[in-house]
């Protein structure tokens, strides 16, 4: 008795499980298949005057599923890209000067959720 009914239930337990995980595995597949090449990130900072800089955080994304509230970590300082798709993803930020802190631009982390559901954040050594 309810064995349709069970396994009705059964069957969309387990597309609903597809549906939630797969795009995080076809994320990492993608990762994992050319780690090089998948997602190459670069931040340039130029002067505006004394008190500002300009800063462009440039994404080069080679995988298929979108990447939600992508933010890079530049000597402390967090800057928001914003969603990034398939291709080249630019922002310009301006900035203070005291903000970046001294020395080189330096990429410190990346963080950002696949497909809007699972939160990454990577630091960079």
């Amino acid at each position: 008795m309810f064995v349709p009914a069970k396994l009705g239930i059964a069957a969309v337990s387990v597309l609903l499980v597809i549906a939630l995980f797969s795009p995080l595995l076809v994320f990492l597949m993608e990762a994992q298949g050319n780690p090089e090449e998948y997602m190459y990130v670069k931040a340039a900072a130029r002067p505006l005057n004394r008190t500002h800089v300009e800063v462009t955080v440039a994404v080069l994304y080679s995988g298929t599923v979108p990447l939600r509230d992508f933010a890079v970590t530049i000597n402390e300082r967090e800057v928001a890209v914003g969603d990034v798709s398939r291709g080249n993803n630019t922002r310009t930020v301006v900035l203070g000067v005291g903000d970046l802190g001294s020395g080189p631009l330096r990429i410190t982390a990346l963080s950002y959720r696949v497909a809007g559901l699972y939160y990454i954040k990577a630091y960079m050594g």
